[in-house]
C-alpha cells in the first residue's frame, strides 16, 4: 500500500469538506475579515511586551489559565469554573462540537450564518436541521424554538450578531429558546461589542446555555486568536478534558488578561467604529444599485441589484478586498463589507457609486 493510497482512512465526512481558505493576495484596502482598522494603543502593546519579557520561558504555563479566568470572573461577576479560555472562540465552537455532536444526534442552527456551525457539524457526524431566516433576515424563532425542544437536539447554536447578516436576536426570544430546548443553546457573540447586548446574565438562570466571545474584533487581537466562554460549571470541567493541556500558551493568557483588564480601552474605538458603520449605511443606501441592509456588527451586508460582476472587479481591480457571499444560502449577489477606517469607507463608496452610478432605479428591499 503506497501512501498516498492511505488517504482513504482519513475519516469520510472530513474528506469530503473543504478547507476554510480566504484571499491572502496583497490588498491596498482589506475589509473582508471583520477585523478592527485601528491597532492596540502602543502602550498597552509595550506593557504585555514588558510581561512576556519578564515571565520563564522555559516553565508551562497555568494548564488550565487558572489566574486569567479568575480576574475574567470577577469582571463578569461569574464563577471561575464557568469561564473557559482558548485560542479564539473558533476553539471553544470546536471543542463544544466534539463533545456534543455525533451520529444519531441532531444540532439545529440557521442560514446563512458563520460557515464553521455547518462544518463542525458535518465532521462530527450529527445530523444538520439548517433553517432558513426571514426575508427580512429575522431568527425564525418558531421554528428553532420547535426543533430545540426535540429530544434528538443536543445542540443549537446562533449567532447574535449575526454573520453574515448583522442582525440580532431579541432578548425575549434566546429566553424561549432556552425555556423550551432540550439540549444546549450555544449563542456566538463574537460581535456584541458593536452592539447593546450581553446575554451573561441568562447564564445564572440556565446551565444548557453557553456563550462564546472573541478578542478579535473589538479588542484588536486577531493576531493572538483569544476568547473565551461562559457555561455552566459541569460543562466548562468536560470541555476542559477535551482541550490538550496547557491549550492557551503563556503568552496569550499575560496579553488577554492585560487586555480584559483594560477594556474599558475599547469604548471609544468601537463607538468609532459604530458611527462608522451608522455614516456607510446612510452613504451605500443613497445608491440606486445597492440594498444595504441594517447591522448591529462591525461589518454591513450588501445586495449588488445590478452589475454584479463588475462591480467585485472594480473593487479587485482598485485592490479593494471585501467578502463575497454570494456562495452562502440566500444571498446571490451580496457582498460583507467590514468597516474600515473613515477614510478606507470613503473609498469604498467612491468605488461602489461609480460602478452603480446610473440612476432611476428605487432602493429594492428583500
Amino acid at each position: 500500500m503506497t501512501q498516498n493510497n492511505r488517504i482513504h482512512l482519513v475519516k469520510h465526512s472530513i474528506r469530503e469538506q473543504e478547507n476554510y481558505c480566504l484571499d491572502q493576495s496583497e490588498c491596498r484596502i482589506k475589509l473582508d475579515q471583520n477585523e478592527n482598522p485601528y491597532p492596540l494603543p502602543a502602550e498597552l502593546r509595550q506593557m504585555i511586551t514588558e510581561q512576556w519579557k519578564k515571565a520563564e520561558w522555559n516553565r508551562y504555563p497555568e494548564v488550565y489559565a487558572e489566574s486569567l479566568r479568575y480576574v475574567m470572573a470577577e469582571e463578569l461577576k461569574q464563577s471561575p469554573a464557568n469561564i473557559v479560555t482558548a485560542n479564539g472562540s473558533n476553539e471553544i465552537l470546536r471543542t463544544v462540537f466534539s463533545a456534543l455532536a455525533g451520529p444519531g444526534r441532531t444540532i439545529v442552527t440557521v442560514a446563512p450564518s458563520f460557515s464553521l456551525y455547518s462544518f463542525y457539524g458535518n465532521v462530527f457526524e450529527a445530523e444538520m436541521k439548517i433553517l432558513p431566516l426571514k426575508a427580512d433576515f429575522s431568527f425564525p424563532v418558531e421554528e428553532i424554538t420547535e426543533h430545540s425542544s426535540d429530544p434528538r437536539t443536543v445542540l443549537t447554536v446562533l449567532c447574535s450578531p449575526n454573520n453574515p447578516t448583522g442582525n440580532t436576536i431579541d432578548f425575549s426570544d434566546v429566553l424561549r429558546i432556552l425555556e423550551a430546548a432540550s439540549g444546549y443553546v450555544l449563542i456566538d457573540e463574537a460581535y456584541m461589542d458593536f452592539c447593546d447586548q450581553d446575554f451573561s446574565g441568562l447564564s445564572r438562570q440556565f446551565d444548557n446555555l453557553i456563550l462564546i466571545r472573541s478578542f478579535s474584533k473589538a479588542f484588536s487581537f486577531a493576531f493572538g486568536r483569544f476568547g473565551y466562554g461562559i457555561a455552566s460549571a459541569a460543562l466548562v470541567e468536560q470541555l476542559y478534558k477535551i482541550f490538550p493541556p496547557y491549550n492557551l500558551n503563556g503568552f496569550i493568557q499575560y496579553a488577554g488578561g492585560q487586555l480584559f483588564q483594560k477594556k474599558d480601552i475599547i469604548t471609544p474605538v468601537t463607538k468609532k467604529i459604530v458611527k462608522e458603520r451608522n455614516r456607510m449605511q446612510t452613504e451605500l443606501s443613497r445608491n440606486p444599485g445597492l440594498c444595504v441592509y441594517p447591522s448591529e456588527a462591525n461589518f454591513i451586508l450588501v445586495r449588488l441589484l445590478r452589475n454584479c460582476e463588475q462591480v467585485k472587479k472594480k473593487l479587485q481591480s482598485e485592490e479593494v478586498r471585501i467578502r463575497d457571499v454570494s456562495s452562502y444560502t440566500g444571498l446571490s449577489d451580496h457582498i460583507r463589507i467590514t468597516i474600515g477606517t473613515p477614510e478606507e469607507n470613503d473609498e469604498v463608496v467612491r468605488i461602489l457609486q461609480n460602478g452603480e452610478g446610473r440612476k432611476g432605479e428605487g432602493r429594492m428591499e428583500r
